[in-house]
């Protein structure tokens, strides 16, 4: 955290702008969108949301809808933002303006205030864009909803999880956060406002049920015998067994 204070990384502001078939990022000091590097052709990027319920509750206590979006394989936060606004439909398409930017990258939302998110990203035909909900790290789930997860409380399994995730990847990746926000949040996490690091802590989600998704071997389908009809070299009607994959 002293050396990025001293060593402000090249993160820049920038705006998204949807031109049909492609986002493009313009340089914009009022920008809402942080990133520190632009997005590369063929890399992964895996993205966690922690959003807000949009209603007058949750801007009085300060909640904003905060996104973080990660290149995979480098394991370092390439993009966020994080908004104070009432305004759903501006947010959830600035979101997803970014995750279509970052080759689509799916985000793995929050549910316990992300209904109307989800409703959004329904509307505008985007639930592609979600992950589904984790179910290869056996954490049992309390919501029936196909899409994200819910923390259910502070002391819920699901949260202790998570809590171990951040603290995994905190030992192991610490020296590749450039954000300083995100740093000052970790700092006092999981004490304030820390929604940012809620999303990071989202997207570890997203990343380790990926990571027990790839070792579960895949089931083959038994193959199948069928009788056919057919003729052989003298013309003759003839049938027989035949294996099929």
């Amino acid at each position: 955290k002293i050396y990025i204070h001293s060593n402000p990384s090249p993160v820049m502001t920038y705006r998204l702008e949807d031109r049909g078939n492609s986002i493009v990022a313009e340089p914009d000091p009022k920008g809402i969108h942080h990133i520190l590097e632009l997005p590369q052709s063929g890399q992964l990027y895996t993205s966690g949301t922690d959003p807000i319920g949009f209603n007058t509750d949750n801007i009085e206590k300060g909640s904003e809808y905060a996104v973080i979006i990660k290149k995979y394989l480098a394991q370092s936060h390439v993009h966020y933002m994080s908004i104070r606004s009432l305004n759903a439909e501006y947010v959830v398409g600035e979101a997803i303006k970014a995750q279509r930017f970052f080759n689509s990258a799916q985000t793995m939302l929050e549910m316990q205030a992300g209904a109307v998110a989800k409703k959004v990203y329904k509307d505008k035909g985007c639930l592609h864009l979600l992950a589904k909900r984790p179910t290869a790290l056996g954490i049992k789930f309390t919501n029936p909803d196909a899409y994200g997860f819910w923390k259910s409380g502070g002391n819920s399994p699901v949260t202790q999880a998570l809590i171990e995730m951040w603290v995994k990847y905190l030992t192991n990746h610490s020296e590749k956060i450039f954000f300083k926000r995100l740093l000052d949040e970790t700092s006092r996490f999981p004490h304030g406002n820390t929604d940012l690091t809620d999303a990071a802590l989202a997207c570890e989600l997203m990343e380790h049920n990926m990571m027990e998704v790839s070792k579960i071997p895949v089931r083959m389908a038994p193959p199948k015998t069928v009788y056919t009809v057919g003729r052989d070299a003298q013309g003759r009607t003839v049938g027989r067994w035949v294996t099929t994959p």
